[in-house]
């Protein structure tokens, strides 16, 4: 066992600040809004998308060691960006079995109150997608369609949306097919890209 792996009793502190894992977690972050720029000005469009994906894959593959040496980095334990940025890797992973361990050990510190509900509600959703199963909370966007993926007793989303912290479900698809159509402005102030 190496130094910075828990013990099999041991449980990592979720709610202490751990600044070298937040700094790492932040200059990954940076590395990722670098390559995007740098992408963006000089890489067509296909290149730009896959060099910006290696990266990605990449940082899902160190965020597997973080998790397996760490548990969830919390809010309390990066910060409010960085755990922030650990989902949006994880969703973007392509190991179904670590994002739905991340699943439940999300849905764990969002009962603790130590990440946000959405968290939870976002990572649950992509995981009942890719298993072909109902979404709770309508996070889930088929791109084609620009429609979402089906969603459980979808009369009720909105209130399911509102518990976690989530903006309407057809504020946030207006939104996000106005950034499809390029309109400068769109309805809603939530970002409609982590929806999809």
């Amino acid at each position: 066992m190496t130094p910075t792996t828990p013990a099999a009793t041991e449980k990592p502190d979720l709610a202490r600040l751990n600044e070298p894992l937040q700094q790492r977690l932040m200059e990954m972050a940076a590395a990722e809004k670098s390559a995007l720029q740098h992408a963006i000005a000089l890489l067509p469009a296909g290149n730009r998308r896959a060099a910006l994906r290696r990266l990605q894959l990449r940082h899902a593959r160190e965020l597997e060691d973080i998790v397996a040496n760490h548990g969830w980095p919390t809010v309390p334990m990066v910060g409010q960006e960085p755990s922030a940025y650990c989902l949006q890797l994880l969703l973007v992973c392509e190991n179904l079995a670590f994002q739905t361990r991340c699943r439940d050990l999300i849905e764990a510190v969002v009962a603790d109150r130590a990440c946000p509900a959405a968290q939870f509600a976002f990572i649950a959703d992509r995981v009942a997608v890719a298993w072909s199963l109902p979404q709770q909370f309508g996070t889930q966007i088929n791109p084609i369609t620009v429609r979402p993926y089906p969603i459980a007793s979808s009369h009720d989303v909105d209130e399911r949306r509102m518990a976690v912290g989530l903006a309407p479900l057809g504020e946030v698809l207006e939104s996000y097919r106005a950034r499809l159509r390029g309109d400068a402005t769109p309805t809603s102030g939530r970002r409609a890209s982590a929806e999809g």
